[in-house]
C-alpha cells in the first residue's frame, strides 16, 4: 500500500473529508516530505461563506483537510450522497505515502481492520489529540500560538502531562501585536515545529494560516478558535 485513500465529498462545490481514526494518525507519517499541510474545520456558515470568491474560500479550497465539525452540514452531506443532486459527489482522494514511512504507517496505524468512514461531525480536540498521539510516537514538536499568555501556559503544561514524549518548542499569545510578527515567525523558523496549533485573539483568525505558511517550513497548521482555552 503505497497510498491513504481518504473519503471525501462535494458539497455544492465544497469539498469535505471523511478520514478514519486511523488514517488521522497515518496523516503526521504521511505529510513527514517537506511541504506544508493545513486541517480545517467547515461549519454551515463557514461552508457557506466558502461557496464565495474570497480569501477563505480560496484557504478552504486548498486545505490539505476540510473537516466538517456541525450535524446539520453532515447530515445534508450524507442526504446527498445517494441522491441524483449534482451539488454533491463522493470520491477517494488518495494522498501517497514517502517510501520510507509505508511500512511504519503500515504497522502502526493500517495493520489492523477499521471501519469505513462514516458521514459524521469531527470535534476538534478529538481529531487534536489523534495527531498529537502519532507525534508523540515519533518525537515530534508543536508551536502553540493563540490565546493570552496565561491560558498559554496552562495549555503547555497540560500538553506536557497528556503527552509527555512531545516537545513544545515554542509559544507566542495570539495578541502579540504588529511590532512582535518578525519575531514570532522567527521563533517558528529557528525551532522548526512539527505541527504549529494556532487559536484565539490572532487577529486574522484562520486566515493567519495562508498569509505565513511561506514563512515556515514543513509544518501542519492546525487552528481552532477555541482550541488553546480547551486545552488549558
Amino acid at each position: 500500500m503505497e497510498t491513504l485513500a481518504i473519503k471525501s465529498l462535494l458539497l455544492d462545490d465544497v469539498r469535505l473529508d471523511f478520514p478514519t481514526e486511523r488514517q488521522l494518525g497515518a496523516l503526521i507519517s504521511v505529510w513527514d516530505h517537506g511541504k506544508n499541510h493545513q486541517i480545517a474545520f467547515l461549519d454551515s456558515a463557514g461552508h457557506r461563506r466558502a461557496q464565495k470568491v474570497n480569501e477563505y474560500a480560496s484557504m478552504i479550497a486548498s486545505a490539505d483537510l476540510v473537516l466538517p465539525v456541525l450535524g446539520s452540514l453532515v447530515e445534508r452531506a450524507s442526504a446527498l450522497q445517494t441522491s441524483s443532486e449534482t451539488g454533491a459527489r463522493v470520491r477517494e482522494r488518495l494522498l501517497p505515502i514517502p517510501r520510507q514511512h509505508i511500512e511504519y504507517v503500515e504497522y502502526h496505524f493500517l495493520s489492523q481492520d477499521e471501519p469505513t468512514a462514516a458521514f459524521a461531525p469531527y470535534n476538534a480536540l478529538k481529531v487534536l489529540n489523534n495527531l498529537l498521539s502519532a507525534l508523540e510516537l515519533k518525537n515530534g514538536s508543536v508551536f502553540l500560538l493563540g490565546g493570552e499568555n496565561a491560558t498559554l501556559q496552562k495549555a503547555e503544561m497540560n500538553l506536557r502531562a497528556t503527552f509527555p514524549g512531545l516537545r513544545i518548542v515554542g509559544r507566542a499569545p495570539g495578541d502579540y501585536g504588529a511590532a512582535n510578527e518578525a519575531a514570532v515567525v522567527l521563533a517558528m523558523q529557528k525551532s522548526t515545529p512539527s505541527m504549529i496549533i494556532a487559536g484565539s485573539h490572532l487577529e486574522a483568525g484562520e486566515l493567519w494560516i495562508p498569509r505565513h505558511m511561506c514563512f515556515v517550513k514543513s509544518s501542519i497548521f492546525f487552528y481552532k478558535q477555541s482550541i488553546m482555552e480547551t486545552l488549558a
